[in-house]
């Protein structure tokens, strides 16, 4: 799924998936969707500036039909995209995989919520997704997708950190992979499925470096997810 989630960056995907693929885009937003005659995998595309992003997001938190109430910038991206991407899911899908990096991994979470009355949603897959939902529509979710939804979170990546935790919250099981040297095999041991605050916390202190947009560069997630051990629940 990380794959997925790289290839959504690029005009056209660099990995040989098999089957067909199409790029929908919608005011700046947009989703890439590959599509067998059974499954079929929508990765949302992340912003490839997040500094700027940090600096111009709307953080207002307001209400969508059918999804309650989510970070507002999140929201009017997927509803920029949901009338083309529901259109182009074939009828044949027994199972829909979401996936995305950083404000990608937002929508994803946001576009199941929207998509799980009319749709089989098999798995959710974020990678270092920003907060999305209110309190209680995030126990909503949780509640809904159980072990459906996992986000993973690189070592000290910043914008698994942001917006702020008392107007939203984070969604699924968390999976940390903890700060692994370019040179070295991703272990077991540096993989914390279901990761608490104090684990998320304690990687953020004892390898604190000022690293936070290094940790999450797309590129660092699918090199971790390649290597030996893969943190992606199967």
């Amino acid at each position: 799924m990380a794959r997925a989630a790289s290839d959504a960056y690029l005009p056209a995907p660099e990995t040989d998936w098999g089957c067909d693929w199409e790029l929908i885009a919608k005011d700046g937003s947009e989703c890439l969707l590959i599509t067998d005659s059974v499954i079929t995998i929508l990765a949302f595309r992340g912003t490839s500036d997040v500094r700027d992003w940090l600096t111009d997001a709307d953080t207002r938190k307001l209400s969508f039909d059918g999804i309650g109430k989510i970070h507002a910038g999140f929201g009017h991206a997927w509803r920029s995209l949901e009338h083309s991407l529901v259109s182009a899911i074939p009828s044949s899908t027994r199972r829909l995989w979401l996936t995305g990096h950083s404000l990608g991994g937002a929508l994803a979470t946001v576009a199941a919520q929207a998509l799980v009355p009319n749709f089989p949603i098999g798995r959710v897959i974020t990678f270092g997704s920003p907060r999305v939902f209110g309190p209680s529509e995030a126990h909503s979710v949780n509640w809904t997708f159980q072990n459906k939804i996992y986000r993973v979170v690189h070592s000290n990546d910043i914008v698994p950190r942001i917006p702020d935790p008392f107007r939203f919250r984070h969604v699924g099981t968390p999976i940390l992979i903890k700060e692994t040297p370019s040179d070295e095999k991703l272990t077991a041991s540096r993989v914390v499925f279901g990761a608490t605050f104090f684990d998320l916390l304690f990687e953020r202190i004892v390898g604190f470096r000022f690293d936070g947009f290094r940790d999450h560069s797309m590129d660092n997630y699918v090199r971790l997810t390649e290597l030996e051990y893969s943190g992606e629940p199967k």
